[in-house]
């Protein structure tokens, strides 16, 4: 079966091609700042780190991530897409945040626990059950006084399948990449409320992207 005309977000190679590309790391930013934004930060600049981690004895798994990077401050943002439902997917996102806490951890005679920000935020085009809002935020708090128990370590879930809106009802940047999120690969034309700078460069690149993987796969 040939590939869609355009570039699908939801696809690993669509969502990598275009958020994994050091040339749009301007999109990266505007999209992570559009969800981020919720939790008081605001992120000026990203790094782009390795997203493969090897285990710490021969016999370990490697861990290969959809996308990492860090902000200017050295927060830690892991970033993936799931379209359909995994076993214990919880449980690996857990696993996942705790590697990137634990590759921050400076061994020798005084260990230096004072890690950075982790944050792991998850795309999905499922229904979970425990996330029936569009966005969903957990963190690990006091069962009392629902106080946080760390400020600057939590879970992130975009539920898309909660997200409905049609382009006359987009408002916030937010809104405007879920609505890009679940339909760039069918839009004909750029809707009049994405006519901004950096949505115009995605509306392009998308072109580009869809071409040159059709190319890699039938020449």
């Amino acid at each position: 079966m040939k590939p869609t005309k355009y570039i699908n977000l939801l696809t690993d190679f669509g969502f990598k091609r275009i958020f994994a590309d050091e040339s749009n790391k301007g999109l990266l930013i505007h999209f992570l700042n559009s969800i981020m934004r919720f939790q008081g930060i605001k992120i000026k600049d990203i790094t782009y780190k390795n997203t493969e981690f090897v285990g710490e004895y021969e016999e370990d798994k490697k861990v290969i991530l959809d996308l990492y990077c860090t902000n200017e401050k050295g927060e830690h943002f892991l970033i993936e897409v799931q379209r359909a439902e995994q076993e214990f997917f919880k449980k690996r996102l857990l696993f996942y945040a705790s590697r990137l806490i634990q590759e921050q951890g400076i061994k020798g005679k005084k260990w230096d626990y004072n890690f950075k920000g982790v944050y792991s935020i998850a795309i999905l085009d499922f229904d979970m059950p425990e996330s029936q809002e569009i966005l969903n935020s957990y963190r690990i708090l006091n069962e009392k006084t629902y106080k946080p128990f760390l400020d600057d370590f939590g879970f992130i879930i975009v539920n898309l399948t909660q997200f409905n809106k049609q382009e006359h009802e987009l408002k916030s940047n937010f809104e405007k990449w879920l609505y890009l999120l679940k339909n760039l690969d069918k839009l004909k034309d750029i809707p009049l409320k994405l006519q901004q700078h950096l949505f115009v460069k995605l509306w392009f690149f998308r072109i580009f992207s869809a071409n040159l993987r059709y190319i890699l796969q039938y020449g």
